[in-house]
């Protein structure tokens, strides 16, 4: 019995381990997408382009919001000042972003207030 059940903890903590290094993966292969998209758009350095990309008021809310998570998940702190002025202006329920508040708190919270994320990228670079 201790067997099965030491059989069945390591399995579980196999499959734990496996799903976060899967989704580590996964995660760093979208911020890739968003970051070639925003650099081949803008011509210019990942982090410089998604800002850019931030000020675009022609996004849809999903590109919009992709550009909030990536510079989130970037820590990206040159654009703390743009992120906090969209917070502000995005707060209102009518407003074309209204949806974004909360990528934008989280993103807010990674830099502003050190607030940790399992799957941060702060070193993130294309290669």
């Amino acid at each position: 019995m201790k067997r099965i059940l030491f059989l069945i903890i390591i399995i579980g903590v196999i499959g734990l381990v496996s799903g976060f290094i899967i989704t580590k993966k996964v995660i760093k292969n979208e911020l890739i997408v968003i970051c070639t998209q925003a650099s081949e758009k803008y011509n210019c350095q990942p982090r410089d382009a998604l800002i850019l990309q931030l000020n675009d008021n022609t996004l849809t809310v999903k590109q919009k919001n992709l550009t909030i998570w990536a510079l989130g998940k970037m820590k990206v702190k040159k654009s703390l000042p743009d992120l906090e002025r969209f917070y502000n202006e995005y707060a209102e329920p009518g407003h074309k972003y209204y949806r974004c508040l909360y990528e934008l708190k989280k993103a807010i919270g990674y830099m502003k207030y050190h607030k940790t994320d399992l799957m941060s990228f702060q070193d993130f670079e294309l290669q």
